[in-house]
């Protein structure tokens, strides 16, 4: 009996730590990545880079002054038609607006005028010629009929020129056309409109939209981060999933009095005609500055109960969930402030499943 008793505290003695390797043993797997999930993820090495800096700014899109002609009226007179409306395409040459104006059938009248002293002094010079061969006629007055011809035909050469400049029609009309190809940004003539040679505002604006400025507004603290040349990426209310890139290429040097913001231009190309004059933007500038901090690609951040966490990843059975204190997230890279040292390795793919796992 005795010996069954010792058998029987011996047995369960070695059963007992027989459980508890096992469940030592399967404590150690539940803390381990499975085959699976270890080919799953992917890591990346934490190091030291220049942090990118980013300033949010807002602005309009404006068309390209290189790219924009004004139209005036070189005579006056009354608008009889107006062929095209606003954000039209119209190509060179082509009739905007047609004028009845006095001053055109001026032009006109000087033509017909000048025109007939070119006939009768051609008359005039073939009959001097004539009684010169014939020694009836000095050789001045020769010479006064050539003088005569000669400046009939500068005047009317003159006015030939004239017209064309205007682009005159018949009947007292003059006829507005496209100095170039693009499309009508601003438009400010109606039919029945009384127009004058001396008018200062133009009626037509004409651009080529291929490119595009984008003007935006910079406060006096923020002046010190921002130079020319320097990358951008814009978003419109329009296009809010399309992100524009382009670049500074010119910093004004005035601060507008009434905004007390400075302006700064960015070049854009407009593939497809999509920015509109007008449209509002939202532009981000980013730039390099002399400080270094340890970066990570931002997909491995997990923001979770207010705070931002890592997981630190040394082998499958150890992986450690690091809080970390992010400075500035731009693009795809997290800058941070503590919580990771160079040259560790963190989980940038699947990272969340290892942290529901691991947590």
């Amino acid at each position: 009996m005795k010996v069954s008793i010792k058998y029987i505290a011996l047995f369960s003695i070695v059963l007992l730590v027989s459980c508890k390797e096992k469940k030592k043993e399967e404590k150690s797997k539940g803390n381990c990545l499975s085959d699976t999930l270890g080919k799953m993820i992917m890591t990346s090495v934490v190091h030291k880079e220049l942090v990118y800096d980013q300033l949010k700014l807002s602005g309009l899109v404006n068309v390209n002054d290189a790219k924009m002609i004004k139209v005036f009226p070189l005579v006056g007179g009354q608008v009889q038609t107006v062929l095209v409306e606003l954000g039209d395409y119209v190509k060179k040459g082509q009739i905007l607006a047609v004028l009845k104006s006095a001053e055109a059938a001026e032009i006109q009248k000087d033509i017909i005028g000048d025109s007939s002293r070119v006939e009768t002094t051609a008359k005039n010079l073939q009959v001097a010629k004539d009684m010169y061969n014939s020694g009836l006629l000095s050789e001045k007055d020769f010479i006064q009929a050539k003088n005569d011809y000669k400046r009939a035909i500068a005047e009317y050469d003159r006015s030939v020129e004239i017209y064309d400049i205007y682009s005159l029609g018949k009947n007292s009309k003059y006829i507005i056309r496209s100095p170039m190809d693009g499309f009508i940004v601003t438009k400010d003539v109606n039919p029945g409109m009384e127009l004058r040679s001396d008018n200062q505002s133009n009626i037509f604006t004409i651009s080529n939209l291929s490119d595009v400025w984008v003007l935006a507004n910079v406060y006096e603290s923020d002046i010190p981060k921002i130079k020319v040349d320097y990358p951008v990426t814009i978003q419109t209310v329009a296009y809010p999933d399309q992100v524009f890139s382009g670049k500074i290429d010119k910093v004004y040097n005035v601060i507008d009095p009434d905004s007390k913001v400075l302006k700064v231009r960015i070049a854009l190309q407009n593939p497809g005609l999509l920015l509109k004059p007008g449209m509002f933007a939202t532009i981000l500038v980013k730039h390099i500055s002399d400080q270094k901090m340890i970066s990570v690609p931002s997909e491995g951040v997990i923001f979770d109960n207010n705070k931002n966490w890592l997981m630190v990843y040394k082998s499958p059975c150890e992986i450690e969930t690091r809080e970390v204190d992010v400075h500035s997230v731009i693009d795809n890279r997290a800058y941070i402030n503590e919580g990771v040292i160079e040259g560790e390795k963190v989980i940038t793919k699947y990272q969340l499943l290892v942290y529901n796992a691991f947590n």
